[in-house]
């Protein structure tokens, strides 16, 4: 027992200095999250069907291949203009997209979908933008490695 009140003495001696590296990370979501509503919001929508170059042309019905147990078959899908699951529209939507680059779990695609970047109302293509990994490999670099290597050292310096 006195080996757990130590480390619960550690890990509460360090709380106020952890307030402190939790307010830079706030500070840093927020302004990589400004960021990339500016820089990606509108850019992450396309058309269903990836023969369809913009919104305007989106819409009525196209053949789509699909594979069944049987085999392939043919299945009549309804155009849609959809926007991805994790985009930069909002605010919100791009303190989300941080996070999960922040976990590092899922920021691939993320990162795949800002190269793919068109300008508005055209459907994403292929590595039209590469240039836009940067804002995410800059944003893990500090983020997961900085960021969390000041949590580790707070917790081993106390």
């Amino acid at each position: 027992i006195p080996a757990v009140a130590y480390i619960l003495n550690g890990v509460l001696s360090t709380l106020p200095f952890f307030i402190n590296v939790l307010i830079v990370q706030a500070t840093l979501w927020f302004s990589f999250g400004v960021i990339g509503v500016s820089l990606f919001k509108g850019g992450f929508w396309t058309c269903n069907d990836p023969a369809i170059p913009d919104e305007a042309a989106c819409v009525g019905e196209y053949t789509k291949q699909v594979m069944g147990a049987l085999g392939p078959y043919s299945v009549n899908v309804t155009r849609a203009w959809l926007n991805a699951r994790f985009h930069f529209d909002n605010i919100g939507q791009a303190l989300v997209c941080l996070f999960i680059c922040e976990v590092g779990k899922g920021w691939t695609s993320i990162m795949a979908n800002a190269m793919d970047m068109t300008p508005p109302h055209t459907s994403m293509r292929f590595m039209t933008s590469p240039a836009n990994a940067v804002y995410f490999l800059v944003y893990v670099l500090v983020s997961r490695f900085f960021l969390t290597n000041l949590y580790v050292a707070l917790t081993l310096d106390r």
